[in-house]
């Protein structure tokens, strides 16, 4: 079940909630991870590091921070992105017509 506004998608899974918002260099949707504290402390695998990735949220559902960086790669496809103050700043390695240029988070 997709909770939230038209910007991102709220769902809430046993262990994270997941933020999903729409990427028009791809042509699809992407989603950040925000684990619950008891799994980000299971998560801690190996000296302290997370074993699974894990971003932070600024709570902001108009104009949403996320951090680190969001990079999806596949054999034939590169996004590589931050999402700021609800503007989608894509990485110079992304493989779409977006690269280097930032663009403001889209309804979806």
């Amino acid at each position: 079940m997709f909770l939230g506004n038209s910007k991102l998608k709220v769902r809430k899974a046993k262990h994270a909630t997941l933020y999903t918002f729409y990427c028009p260099g791809c042509d699809e949707t992407h989603t950040y991870q925000i684990l619950t504290p008891e799994a980000e402390n299971e998560a801690r695998a190996f000296n302290g590091k997370f074993s699974v990735e894990n971003w932070t949220f600024n709570g902001d559902f108009e104009k949403p921070t996320f951090s680190p960086s969001l990079h999806y790669a596949t054999n034939r496809r590169r996004c590589h992105l931050f999402l700021r103050d609800g503007i989608i700043d894509y990485c110079q390695d992304s493989w779409h017509k977006y690269s280097g240029q930032k663009i403001p988070l889209q309804d979806f």
